[in-house]
């Protein structure tokens, strides 16, 4: 599900004048902010062309709707991350009772969309106590991307305790594949939320920002 939220009226239905675009996933965001005044249905057949896929648009009062034909679930499970619903404050640790994501020891876990807006990664072999993780930004969103882009650094917490923010990059390649690690991940739950952003060229250029987070339970061996 993804949303553009307009910033003056529009003239006709789809000739809105687009402000921003928030392409929404199970695991993350990509928010674009443009710097000049295009109509939506521009802004839907840039985003068609880079890649992302819709099945319909509609303006909906002030908000066009793009409805994704694709669902971009967790190759490991249909939890997956936390879906936008549970994104509002990506700052903290996830709402109490939400449910987290079993991650096996020995086996490769992903969520997202490698040819979307990206996708996340991690593995704990059984017999160390931490785990690794990656984030590579999607194909589609790497295509409208301009120049190097900005990475955070992942706020992560280890059964709801805050610990250190992890490294930060403030000039890489889109291309580029963040990674850390999440020390005596083994037997505990563990919340993470990173930032990205960069620019774009789409419908005349702006900001982008691609925002993940989740929630993980790491385990032993699979039964």
């Amino acid at each position: 599900m993804s949303s553009v939220s307009n910033a003056d009226e529009a003239t006709s239905e789809f000739d809105q004048v687009v402000a921003e675009v928030a392409v929404v996933s199970d695991h993350s965001t990509l928010v674009l902010t443009f710097e000049s005044d295009e109509p939506a249905h521009e802004v839907i057949d840039d985003l068609e062309a880079a890649g992302f896929d819709w099945a319909e648009a509609d303006i909906v009062g002030d908000d066009l709707i793009l409805d994704s034909s694709e669902d971009s679930a967790s190759s490991s499970s249909a939890a997956s991350l936390p879906t936008a619903s549970k994104m509002v404050q990506l700052t903290e640790p996830p709402p109490a009772g939400s449910p987290p994501s079993p991650v096996y020891c020995n086996e490769d876990w992903t969520s997202g969309n490698p040819a979307g807006d990206g996708v996340f990664g991690t593995q704990r072999p059984c017999d160390r106590p931490g785990a690794a993780w990656y984030f590579k930004v999607g194909t589609a969103t790497r295509s409208i991307a301009v120049g190097n882009v900005s990475e955070r650094g992942l706020d992560w917490w280890r059964d709801g305790l805050k610990k250190t923010r992890q490294g930060y990059h403030p000039s890489v390649p889109v291309s580029y594949i963040f990674h850390g690690s999440f020390p005596g991940a083994a037997q505990s739950s563990i919340s993470f939320n990173d930032v990205i952003t960069g620019r774009h060229d789409v419908a005349g250029g702006g900001n982008f920002t691609v925002r993940y987070n989740g929630y993980l339970a790491y385990k032993g061996r699979r039964r």
